[in-house]
Formats: structure tokens, C-alpha cells, sequence
């Protein structure tokens, strides 16, 4: 100790090391001071260990030359269930600056590692935030092009931690909460995992309070491969995979908005696969008097696009369920419109099935401004076709009456009505049935007209091939079920399609 000091006194002075060298202590190889705090670059330091920089170099730099095992550039902890293990501020109103900067250039290394350990609390992984209008509050550069590696990953083990919370605070511009980017034809985005297996948990919660911002916005770069914008998983019964909110009331805004730039993308993508369960791959909330659940544009103008496209392989299963859950007021459980004069608002290929009535609706010709006009369909207990129309009958008082030249083709078992107009017609009967699509009527008045109607049972391909039943037994799965319960004094859990649980809205962070 004396002759490290002796020698040391020798060169900086004996008077000046004496006066810096008091406030420290040793202890075997170990130095330290537990009073005051230590400037680096100022002679003013405002925390136990202060260092500042003015030029651009930079002013911490922690390296660690092990190129395997667990091994950390900079390791943060803390104790507190309020803290944060790493806290990177970035003070700068403008330019691209970074609350937290992370890289990792190993094939399995990791960008940003943020360790919450508490097990309960208010916690973070990650704590990342910026005031400037173009700046990020964290970003993560996973480098290298191959491998398992992660911009920025989050894990918290508390039942109400955040694995990764980004929060924008500007109120104005387009800021992010949380922007992830992957160059990589099989890379994410953004990975959000919540692995606890009960609890409302979220493996991804973007919220941005901006009326032009964003929750989440996850960006895929590359042009093909599987990629994904945003890839959200839960483990949880109860969790979210991702779970977006944009709080503004007002505005432009998405709780998640997805944009895909590849031919065979998609723009957001759900998938619930479990097999049991009232699962849903996609289900959009919207508390505005005049919102949107779920809103999909397919913004080409040409090819088979589709705006919403519903998949469900489950034999119980439904590809799109719309429930106006709401018990009073003109609300529709699925709207479908077209404008153009070849295409259908609502189309089914298959069959079409309603428990309730089936009606147009059209403004009231005598008071459209007041009233609507329904009409309502004829039901039967088989499929029918009709055709009708007058018919002037000859000076013999008989007529060929013509229909349609594919009436054979997809019609069978004819059934005749014939109403005789302007004279009584006791005679008036069918002389001919049809043949060659045609039938024969006489016995009437000569030069009268008749109102002549057709039925017949369909029998084109698709009736000869599937055939059709008026009463069928309820599947297994069905039976004690009811499609309209209270209309038989049964409960509602009864229902064969019981209304879809809602979500539970997380609480404000």
C-alpha cells in the first residue's frame, strides 16, 4: 500500500493524491468510496457517478470480449417494485435520437435484455422514453442476419408487469409507441410472448393517445418470405396475443393497424388454435355510436381480393359471426354492401339458412323520408320455382304459353294456376303440359287474356347432387339446444349460439 502510494504521490504530486486518494478505501483488490458522489467530465456530479461528454464519442461504453455464454455489455438492477433496471432518457426535443440503444451483432445474442425480477408491482422489463418528435423510446438492432436473435426483448415475470411498454408522449405528429422492423425473410417484427397460463394478460399492449398515432405499428420490410408486422403470442386462457387501444376519442386512429406490401400478405392476421373453447382468430371492439368492429379494405382495384376473409375448419364452426348484441334499434349483425351493378352486397356460395324472416327492405314509395316497405318470402317445404305472367288467347280461345328455354333444365314436377280475366272461363284448362318448354292452354273465351302462374320443384346439378330434406334430426352436438330459447321458456344458456363473451378491458397503465 505504501509503495503503491509513494510511487503514485510521484507523479501527480503529493499534495494532490493525498487530497483525492482520502476518500477512497481498499480492500484486497477491491477499491471503493461510499460517500458523495464521483464526477467523470464535470466537476458537479449530480448522482453517485456522473459522467458527461460534450464531444460525440461515448459516454459510457461497457464491452465484454467473451464471444460465448450469458455474458452482458452493461447489467442493470434494482431492487425497487417502482424502479427500473435500466432507465435511458434521451433530453433532445429534435433529431433521431435513442433512449436506449442495443446491439447485438452474435447469431444468438440479444440487443436489449430487460429483467423485471419482482414478482409483483407496477414493473418493467424495459422503461424506454423520448420527448423528441422524431426519436424512439427504445430501439433495438438485432444485426446479424441469420440466427435467433431480437431487437428488443422483453420478459416480466409479474401477473401485472409489461414485457415491453413503449410510450410515445407527443401529442401531435407520427410517433410510435413501439415501431418494430425486420429485414429478414423469416423474421418479426415485433414478438410479443406473455407465457403465464391464466390471468388477463397481453402479449403485446400498444396504446397511443395521439389522434394521428398509432398503437402498434410493426413494420416487415422484406418483399417475400413469411414475415410478420406484428406476431403476438399468450399462453394464457384469458390473454391477448395483441391487444392494441388508441385512447383519443377523437380522430384517425388504430388500435392495431397492419400493412403488408407482399403479393400473398397479410396485413394483420389471427389465429386462435385451440381446439375447444369459444376461440376467436380476429374480434374488434368499437364503444363509437358510429364505429367499426372489424373494418378490412382490400384497396386493389383489380383480382379476387376480399375486404374480410373468415376461415373456420371446426364441423360447428362459423368463417364469419356477426352479433348486434344490442336488444333494441335497427343494428345488423353482418352488413354487406357493393356498389357496383355485378356484384352482391351479401353472397353465399351454399346454402342459406335464417331462423327468423327473410324480407327486402326498401324506402317507402308513398313516404321514403318516414317509412320503409317490406316484402317477405314465400317459404315451402321443398325448393320451388316460380314463373307467371298473361297470356291473349286466340279466336279458338287457346294459347301457347313459352317459358324460358332452360326451364326443363333445372325444373321438375310442374304445377299450373290458371286465372281467367275480364269473362268467366268455367272450360279453361291446360290442353298440353310443358314440352319443350312450352305448355298449351284452351277451353277459354276467344280473345281474353289469362293470368297463368308455374311452379316446380329446382333440379338443377347442385339440388341432384345434394337433394334436400324438410326436417332433419339435430346433430349430436345440438340436441337440448335452441336457436331462439326464450321463445320455448328455456334459458339462455341454452342457445345454440349463445352470445360471444366479451373481452375484459385491461385497467389504464
Amino acid at each position: 500500500m505504501r509503495i503503491w502510494r509513494r510511487g503514485l504521490a510521484g507523479i501527480l504530486g503529493g499534495a494532490l493524491f493525498s487530497a483525492a486518494c482520502a476518500q477512497w478505501t481498499v480492500s484486497g483488490s477491491n477499491i471503493f468510496y461510499n460517500n458523495g458522489n464521483v464526477g467523470i467530465g464535470t466537476s458537479s456530479p449530480t448522482h453517485r457517478l456522473s459522467v458527461v461528454s460534450a464531444s460525440s464519442a461515448i459516454a459510457i461504453f461497457g464491452n465484454h470480449t467473451a464471444t460465448s455464454g450469458t455474458v452482458y455489455g452493461i447489467w442493470g438492477q434494482i431492487a425497487s417494485t417502482a424502479g427500473a433496471g435500466v432507465y435511458g432518457y434521451a433530453a433532445a426535443t429534435a433529431g433521431s435520437t435513442y433512449g436506449v440503444w442495443g446491439r447485438a451483432d452474435s447469431p444468438a445474442g440479444v440487443g436489449v435484455y430487460g429483467f423485471a425480477t419482482a414478482t409483483s408491482g407496477t414493473t418493467y422489463g424495459v422503461w424506454g422514453r423520448n420527448a423528441s418528435t422524431a426519436g424512439a423510446g427504445v430501439y433495438g438492432l438485432a444485426a446479424a442476419t441469420t440466427g435467433s436473435v431480437r431487437g428488443v426483448y422483453g420478459v416480466s415475470a409479474s401477473s401485472s408487469g409489461v414485457g415491453v411498454l413503449g410510450q410515445a408522449t407527443a401529442t401531435t405528429g407520427s410517433t410510435f409507441g413501439v415501431q418494430g422492423l425486420s429485414a429478414s425473410t423469416a423474421g418479426v417484427g415485433v414478438y410479443g410472448f406473455a407465457t403465464a397460463t391464466s390471468g388477463t394478460t397481453y402479449g403485446v399492449w400498444g396504446r397511443a393517445d395521439s389522434p394521428a398515432g398509432v398503437g402498434v405499428y410493426g413494420f416487415a420490410t422484406a418483399t417475400s418470405g413469411t414475415t410478420y408486422g406484428v406476431w403476438g403470442r399468450n399462453a394464457s386462457t384469458a390473454g391477448a396475443g395483441v391487444y392494441g387501444l388508441a385512447a383519443a376519442t377523437t380522430g384517425s386512429v388504430r388500435g392495431v393497424y397492419g400493412v403488408s406490401a407482399s403479393s400473398s400478405g397479410v396485413g394483420v392476421l389471427g389465429q386462435a388454435t385451440a381446439t375447444t373453447g369459444s376461440t376467436f382468430g380476429v374480434q374488434g371492439l368499437s364503444a363509437s355510436a358510429a364505429g367499426v368492429g372489424v373494418y378490412g379494405f382490400a384497396t386493389a382495384t383489380s383480382g379476387t381480393t376480399y375486404g374480410v376473409w373468415g376461415r373456420n375448419a371446426s364441423t360447428a364452426g362459423a368463417g364469419v359471426y356477426g352479433l348486434a348484441a344490442a336488444t333494441s334499434g335497427a343494428n345488423y349483425g353482418v352488413y354487406g354492401a357493393s356498389n357496383s351493378p355485378e356484384g352482391f352486397g351479401v353472397y353465399a356460395q351454399g346454402d342459406i339458412g335464417a331462423s327468423g324472416l327473410k324480407a327486402f327492405r326498401i324506402d317507402h314509395p308513398l313516404r321514403p323520408e318516414t317509412h320503409y316497405l317490406y316484402h317477405f318470402c314465400t317459404e315451402a317445404p321443398e325448393p320451388l320455382n316460380a314463373y307467371s305472367g298473361v297470356v291473349t288467347l286466340d279466336a279458338r280461345g287457346e294459347a301457347w304459353v313459352q317459358l324460358p328455354d332452360y326451364f326443363e333444365a333445372i325444373n321438375r314436377d310442374p304445377r299450373y294456376t290458371l286465372t281467367p280475366i275480364g269473362a268467366p272461363m268455367p272450360n279453361l284448362h291446360v290442353a298440353a303440359e310443358i314440352q319443350g318448354n312450352r305448355f298449351k292452354i284452351a277451353g277459354g273465351a276467344p280473345n281474353q287474356k289469362v293470368s297463368w302462374r308455374v311452379e316446380a320443384v329446382r333440379n338443377d346439378p347442385y339440388v341432384q347432387q345434394r337433394g334436400f330434406q324438410t326436417e332433419r334430426e339435430k346433430p349430436q352436438s345440438e340436441r337440448g339446444k335452441y336457436q331462439h330459447p326464450e321463445l320455448y321458456g328455456q334459458p339462455a344458456e341454452r342457445a345454440l349460439r349463445p352470445a360471444a363473451p366479451e373481452p375484459v378491458n385491461r385497467p389504464e397503465l
